[in-house]
């Protein structure tokens, strides 16, 4: 069964903002060179949402941030610059995610609280127990399927 795509458009944290070596240091993720996260704190959004649309993805009666077309998504976004358009399969079946489009390159896995939209990987000061600062990409994300299962 094929996996309902959602989209976003998340601002950028990286090495360009003021309090990057601050965050690095905290959370002793050093070899990070971008946070790419769905994360709602780290990686706002960066678009209006409009709550009446039928456009916006209400997941077991959350309302997300997600929209469930790119079209309506990028034409809230034609005056941004700089952000980063993800293209998301909520709990994927399969290993990369093969639902996404071809123009979206995959990065890696998430693991998201859906209320907050708080990243457990990359905003929650680790789990040393679970996984170590070096199980996760350059992005903050986990890159092997099974792993993030």
């Amino acid at each position: 069964m094929k996996k309902e795509i959602w989209y976003t458009a998340r601002r950028c944290f990286d090495t360009t903002l003021l309090d990057w070596q601050l965050y690095v240091k905290g959370s002793r993720l050093y070899h990070l060179t971008e946070v790419v996260s769905l994360d709602s704190i780290l990686n706002s959004t960066v678009f209006d949402l409009d709550l009446n649309s039928e456009d916006l993805v209400i997941d077991e009666n959350i309302i997300t941030s997600f929209c469930k077309t790119l079209d309506v998504l990028l034409e809230g976004t034609q005056e941004m610059e700089h952000f980063n358009l993800l293209a998301v399969v909520k709990a994927p079946a399969a290993q990369k995610a093969t639902e996404l489009e071809s123009h979206f390159e995959f990065i890696g896995y998430d693991l998201i609280e859906m209320r907050t939209e708080i990243s457990a990987l990359t905003n929650c000061g680790g789990f040393d127990e679970t996984f170590l600062p070096e199980d996760l990409n350059s992005y903050g994300l986990i890159s092997d399927y099974e792993e993030a299962i």
